[in-house]
C-alpha cells in the first residue's frame, strides 16, 4: 500500500500539455481569416510594419479552425506545421473565452467581424509584446484602436489569473493504488471520451485504455502496479481548449494561439509517488487591510511556481490573487512571500497551488483563517492607475458607519460622476471610475463623510490620458 503522503500528492494530479516540450496535436497553417491589413510600429524592432491583423486559418486533426498570432516577431507561411506547446497568459485566455470567434454575440462587439478580429489581435499583441495601440493606422483605424483599447481594459479589469480548462485530468481514486480519468469540454462541463490510452513509466496500469461516462466525465478506476513512482500518461482525441499555443519545434516560425476549441489529440501527464515540493511552514500576518503570506521550502523538484488563492470563509469559490515564481530543482531551503493588498473587512482562507513544469500541481492550505478587521481612521488613497485610460480604482477607509459621498469633478468644478452616495458601514472600500465618456484631462475626486458624530473631507487629483 502507498503512504498517506503519496496519496495526498496524487490528489493533485492534473492535465498537462507538455510545457517546454512538444505534445501530440499537429496544426497546418492555411492562411488568413477574418481581419484586414493595418500599419503599426512593430514592437520587435520599433519599425513601421504593414501586415494582416486578425484571425488565421489552420487545419487541426482534419478540421478547419481559427487561431490568432501569438508571436509577431517571426513569420509563418501556408503549409507550415506547428504543434501544441504551452498555454498563453491569463489576459489572452480571458479574451479568447469571451470574444470572437469563440463568442459571436456580446456587448460592444463590432458588427463587422473583420474589424472585431483585428481589434482582438491588437489586444493580444499588446498583452504579449506591449504593442502601442496608438501607433495603429489604416482603414477604420480609429474604430479598431478604440475597440482594442476597450478589450484591453476589460481583460485588465477582469482576467485575474484564469487559465484554460483542463479537458483531461488524472485524479485519485479511493484506493490509494488507483486513479481515475476525468474529461471535460471547453466550458468545464463533463463529457464522455472513448479510447483514452494509458501508460506508466515505472510499471503497469490496468486497464491500459478507458472510456469516460458522458454524464459524469469519469472513468472506472485504473490500478497502478510495479513501481513506487513514475509518470502516468493519458492520451486521447479530446477537446483542445482555446488558449493553447502552437509552435514549431525549433521556434523558428510564428507561434499561433488557438481561438476556437477543436477535437484533436490531447495528452495529460501526472507524477505518481513523487513529492515535488516540501513546505517547512505556511503562515500569515495581517497589517491593516493587507495580508502577508510566507512559506519556506526545504526541497523542490521541477518547481515552476505558486499561485496564491483566497476565498471568504463564508463563500464557496477560490480565486487566484497572485503568482510567485519557483526555484526549479533545489535541495537548499528557499523562502517565499506574497502580500495580498487592499482587502475588505472579513475572514479569509488561503491556499497555495504549486505547479511543476509539466503542469502537474498540488495544494497547500493555510492551517488557520485570517481576519482583516476594520480601519482605525479615515483615509482616501490615490487612484490607481494614475494616469489612467479609461478606468481607474479609488480606495477609501471608513472607521465608523455614516453617509458617504464620493464624487468626481473636472477642473472647472463641474460634477462629472457620482460614484457613492449612501450610508456605508465601517470597512475598507474600493470603487471603479469608468472614464470612457470623459475627455482627456485632469480631474479631482472628493470623499465626504458624515455620521456618528464624525465628519471627514478629502480631495485628490487624477489624470485621464486617452
Amino acid at each position: 500500500m502507498r503512504t498517506l503522503l503519496a496519496l495526498l500528492l496524487l490528489v493533485l494530479f492534473t492535465y498537462s500539455t507538455a510545457n517546454s516540450q512538444y505534445a501530440v496535436s499537429l496544426a497546418r497553417y492555411d492562411g488568413t481569416g477574418d481581419g484586414q491589413e493595418l500599419t503599426f510600429t512593430n514592437p520587435c524592432n520599433n519599425q513601421s510594419l504593414t501586415a494582416f491583423v486578425g484571425t488565421l486559418r489552420a487545419t487541426v486533426n482534419g478540421s478547419s479552425t481559427r487561431f490568432y498570432c501569438a508571436d509577431i516577431c517571426r513569420s509563418i507561411s501556408p503549409g507550415d506545421t506547428i504543434r501544441d506547446s504551452a498555454l498563453t497568459g491569463s489576459k489572452t485566455i480571458y479574451v479568447l473565452n469571451n470574444y470572437f470567434p469563440y463568442k459571436t454575440s456580446y456587448s460592444g462587439k463590432l458588427s463587422d467581424n473583420d474589424l472585431e478580429a483585428a481589434a482582438i489581435q491588437l489586444a493580444i499583441w499588446n498583452f504579449r509584446h506591449n504593442l502601442n495601440i496608438s501607433s495603429v493606422s489604416g482603414s477604420n483605424g480609429s474604430t479598431i484602436r478604440n475597440r482594442a483599447n476597450a478589450i484591453i481594459a476589460d481583460a485588465n479589469a477582469n482576467a485575474g489569473f484564469i487559465t484554460a480548462v483542463q479537458t483531461i485530468q488524472i485524479l485519485p481514486d479511493v484506493d490509494p493504488d488507483a486513479f481515475i480519468i476525468k474529461t471535460l469540454d471547453q466550458d468545464g462541463d463533463p463529457i464522455g471520451v472513448n479510447n483514452i490510452s494509458l501508460s506508466f513509466t515505472g510499471g503497469t496500469v490496468t486497464p491500459t485504455s478507458v472510456n469516460t461516462n458522458p454524464v459524469t466525465g469519469l472513468s472506472d478506476p485504473v490500478i497502478v502496479t510495479g513501481a513506487p513512482s513514475g509518470t502516468i500518461t493519458a492520451t486521447a482525441v479530446a477537446t483542445m481548449p482555446q488558449g493553447m499555443i502552437y509552435a514549431s519545434s525549433g521556434h523558428n516560425r510564428q507561434a499561433l494561439v488557438l481561438a476556437k476549441p477543436v477535437l484533436t489529440n490531447v495528452m495529460a501527464t501526472a507524477d505518481w509517488g513523487a513529492l515535488p515540493v516540501e513546505l517547512s511552514s505556511f503562515v500569515a500576518d495581517v497589517y491593516g487591510r493587507n495580508v502577508n503570506l510566507n512559506w519556506p521550502t526545504s526541497i523542490e523538484t521541477n518547481n515552476s511556481g505558486f499561485t496564491v488563492e483566497r476565498k471568504l470563509t463564508s463563500g464557496n469559490s477560490w480565486i487566484a490573487v497572485g503568482e510567485v515564481t519557483g526555484n526549479g530543482t533545489t535541495t537548499t531551503s528557499q523562502s517565499y512571500t506574497y502580500t495580498d493588498r487592499n482587502l475588505l473587512s472579513g475572514i479569509y482562507s488561503y491556499r497555495l497551488k504549486q505547479s511543476d513544469y509539466n503542469g502537474n500541481y498540488e495544494y497547500f492550505n493555510l492551517s488557520s483563517e485570517v481576519e482583516v478587521g476594520t480601519p482605525e481612521k479615515f483615509s482616501l488613497a490615490q487612484n490607481y492607475p494614475n494616469p489612467f485610460n479609461p478606468s481607474t480604482k479609488i480606495s477609501y477607509d471608513i472607521p465608523s458607519s455614516g453617509l458617504v459621498n464620493l464624487s468626481v469633478f473636472d477642473m472647472s468644478g463641474k460634477l462629472v460622476a457620482n460614484l457613492v452616495n449612501s450610508v456605508q458601514q465601517t470597512g475598507y472600500y474600493t470603487v471603479t471610475l469608468d472614464g470612457s465618456s470623459l475627455a482627456t484631462g485632469a480631474y479631482y475626486y472628493k470623499l465626504s463623510f458624515n455620521g456618528s458624530g464624525n465628519e471627514f473631507v478629502a480631495t485628490k487629483k487624477m489624470l485621464l490620458v486617452k
